[in-house]
């Protein structure tokens, strides 16, 4: 689930800008000849799909080293990363969106989801929606190491890491693209406009966005989850965050 929130921005250092500028052209050189083969050959692959479409690019290496700059800025995280993408072209902002829903889908898993809920001492449909946006927040080192052992969090996650409200969540990085999004067309956050929204989502799709809404548990009470998640239990199962 997605939702809408107002901010306020402050403008992208020169620096920085002119250092993400720098990074994005390197990269570019840095491609091989046999990209495009590369593309065809994963064109199936849900995060594939979102590179070079409509003569820009981000793929998903710029997309993580978007979110590695971002987190320099700690709690303006979220800030600093929509004004950057507000900057970029209206196709590199769905690529990024694109990028993003499609590790969101990649993440709503029955054993992350378990995780998750011994962690907090429960885990809503909404509270496992900001956890996976937190952990895409957190870089792609900590997700794809989550992902591929959840049991890593037992001693990734501190007071450091943790959203405000002292849990691993974080609402208002689910509403990124579509705030970059609409400050690029509309200029401002002043008020939601359903029919924006309604048009990236259609974009989207047109791209080829799966929507995950399915998935099947294989855990179903904190029983499973102790002998799923014996480190995670000794550090929360007593003592969970929520």
């Amino acid at each position: 689930m997605y939702f809408f929130y107002e901010s306020r921005f402050c403008p992208l250092e020169t620096g920085l800008e002119t250092k993400l500028a720098k990074n994005q052209s390197e990269l570019s050189l840095r491609r091989s000849k046999n990209e495009q083969d590369f593309i065809a050959s994963t064109e199936n692959t849900t995060v594939a799909k979102a590179v070079y479409f409509g003569g820009i690019e981000m793929d998903k290496i710029q997309f993580w080293n978007l979110i590695e700059q971002s987190k320099t800025y700690e709690e303006d995280q979220v800030q600093w990363l929509t004004e950057a993408l507000s900057n970029k072209e209206e196709s590199e902002i769905l690529d990024y969106e694109f990028i993003f829903r499609s590790y969101m889908n990649e993440s709503y898993q029955s054993r992350l989801w378990g995780a998750a809920y011994l962690i907090m001492g429960g885990c809503s449909d909404d509270s496992f929606d900001y956890f996976r946006g937190w952990l895409i927040s957190q870089g792609r080192e900590v997700y794809e190491k989550t992902l591929k052992n959840p049991e890593f969090l037992a001693d990734y996650i501190s007071d450091e890491n943790l959203g405000e409200e002292g849990v691993p969540e974080n609402e208002d990085f689910l509403n990124i693209g579509f705030d970059a999004y609409t400050l690029k067309k509309d200029g401002d956050l002043e008020d939601w406009d359903g029919d924006l929204y309604d048009e990236m989502l259609d974009l989207l799709t047109e791209r080829g966005l799966d929507h995950n809404s399915d998935i099947e548990f294989d855990w179903e009470d904190e029983d499973d989850l102790m002998e799923m998640f014996p480190q995670l239990w000794e550090r929360f199962g007593e003592d969970p965050l929520g």
